[in-house]
């Protein structure tokens, strides 16, 4: 269930790599959206595992890194002064940094 998040946040990460470069936008972002979609399915199935085996911390971590993700990603989107690449950067950046610190404050 890891992997499946490790792989997704992978994915997004050379996304972004390709993206930011600019050259390599009509092949990162498309990566981007996929590796944000894998990593969130593998969160949501931390966080199912973590509350089978009673680990409230990795419940609670988990959980809450898929609500306040989704919530910037949300308020992102909403964002009038962002171009459609800025957006998908920025919300790519904000994930990768909530993927890591929830993975740091679990182990």
């Amino acid at each position: 269930m890891q992997t499946s998040a490790s792989e997704g946040d992978a994915t997004m990460l050379f996304g972004y790599g390709l993206t930011s470069t600019g050259v390599g936008a009509p092949i990162g972002t498309p990566l981007m959206v996929v590796g944000k979609k894998m990593s969130a399915v593998g969160g949501g199935m931390n966080t199912a595992s973590s509350l089978i085996n009673g680990d409230a911390k990795g419940v609670a971590v988990d959980g809450l890194s898929i609500v306040v993700g989704g919530a910037i990603s949300r308020k992102i989107e909403r964002s009038n002064n962002l171009t459609s690449l800025s957006k998908y950067l920025l919300d790519g950046n904000i994930n990768l940094k909530i993927s890591g610190l929830s993975r740091l404050i679990n182990e």
